[in-house]
């Protein structure tokens, strides 16, 4: 077992795709053994997404890889009269079930909270979903791009005259894997201490609207439907805002009136700064020269760099954050960096195994749980496992 902040914690995993695996994921990173349940018929569809060779060889995508560092994986057919059987021995081991199915199919499996935690009051169960256990949308099928626009993320992203636009990455499904991982993190605390642990229910469009708290609050101050600002902060001040100039662009983060007065001086202007001026002026000279320039007035300031240009940045050599794990079987000609945790512990955990292949644990997992090989083998040969 890897050292880290939940060695000897067992996690039972049967989500998929990425809030699930991602929360999970950060369990793993820090020392609990993931146990990863999947169909035996294609496992986690993540599997198959934006999957191309090399990967699609292997059953695998770089996003399963991203998403399921440190697991293992043992395949089985939930439906299956004997899947009770199978996991039973799993469950009586876990500390921490999540899932992240439909309100009421976990139920039909006899598998949900309220069933498991009967005889094991101290497990702590977390269902991972787009719209929370109960509502009239609870049932409702939910991806990040559909959260983003249901809940008002993409209506107050973009610029005041185009289109309301949507995230260039997964804001909502990472954040909710994050809001998972926390949850589960306190639960195991009182679980610890007092015996007794908890039904976690966490909701995509939830974590949606407590990002835009802020935007949130100030509608039901003031009742104005918040803007669409384009490259502006919240703050709506020129000063805090990003500029086009020579050979790319420059992000200005100007909110203090020493600030403020220390920009005036840097770019030849009086009173407060119009955006419009400040877009002449920036357009006059390169990216590098306007940051040395601000920086040494005491002006908060950084380069627009793209994907390529941030991962080279010399302060991320040494931070764990980018992190060579094993490669998966079968692929170990890729070399692999990818994000693990974005904090650092000391002592440090670092990712224990490769993403894993689908169902690659299986008989080593069944195997401990004390079946006999001919009684794996005769589930896989029925398609049980």
């Amino acid at each position: 077992m890897t050292a880290g902040l939940f060695k000897d914690i067992v996690v039972l995993d049967f989500t998929q795709v990425i809030a699930g695996p991602f929360a999970t994921m950060q369990l793993a990173l820090q020392g609990a053994e993931v146990i990863k349940v999947e169909r035996p018929d294609g496992g986690d569809m993540m599997r198959s997404i934006l999957s191309e060779p090399p990967y699609s060889d292997h059953r695998t995508s770089a996003g399963f890889i991203a998403f399921n560092l440190s697991k293992r994986s043992l395949t089985l057919d939930l439906k299956a009269a004997e899947a009770h059987e199978v996991l039973a021995p799993l469950i009586a081991r876990a500390d921490v079930i999540v899932e992240n199915f439909r309100p009421g199919v976990m139920a039909g499996l006899g598998l949900d909270a309220a069933t498991l935690r009967k005889d094991r009051p101290e497990l702590v169960y977390c269902s991972i979903t787009g719209f929370g256990q109960q509502g009239p949308k609870a049932g409702q099928r939910a991806y990040d791009g559909a959260v983003q626009a249901e809940s008002g993320m993409m209506s107050v992203t973009g610029f005041a005259d185009g289109d309301p636009l949507r995230a260039g990455y997964f804001a909502v499904d990472i954040p909710t894997g994050y809001a998972a991982a926390f949850a589960i993190a306190g639960a195991l605390l009182k679980a610890r201490t007092s015996g007794e642990g908890c039904h976690i229910d966490v909701a995509m469009m939830d974590t949606a609207l407590s990002l835009m708290a802020m935007q949130v609050n100030e509608y039901y101050q003031n009742g104005v439907m918040p803007a669409r600002l384009g490259n502006m902060s919240a703050a709506q001040i020129p000063s805090d805002n990003c500029y086009a100039t020579a050979d790319g662009a420059i992000g200005v983060v100007a909110l203090t009136p020493a600030q403020i007065a220390a920009l005036n001086d840097v770019l030849g202007l009086t009173g407060d700064p119009e955006a419009a001026d400040m877009a002449r002026i920036f357009e006059t000279a390169p990216s590098a020269v306007w940051s040395t320039r601000l920086e040494a007035a005491g002006i908060p300031c950084a380069l627009v760099r793209d994907l390529p240009a941030a991962l080279a940045d010399p302060q991320l050599e040494g931070r764990s954050i980018l992190d060579a794990p094993p490669a998966p079987a079968g692929l170990d000609d890729l070399t692999l960096k990818l994000i693990a945790a974005p904090f650092t512990v000391q002592p440090a955990a670092a990712p224990s195994r490769a993403a894993p292949g689908l169902g690659e644990q299986t008989q080593e997992i069944l195997g401990e749980c004390g079946f006999s090989a001919a009684q794996i083998d005769q589930w896989r040969k029925s398609g049980i496992v």
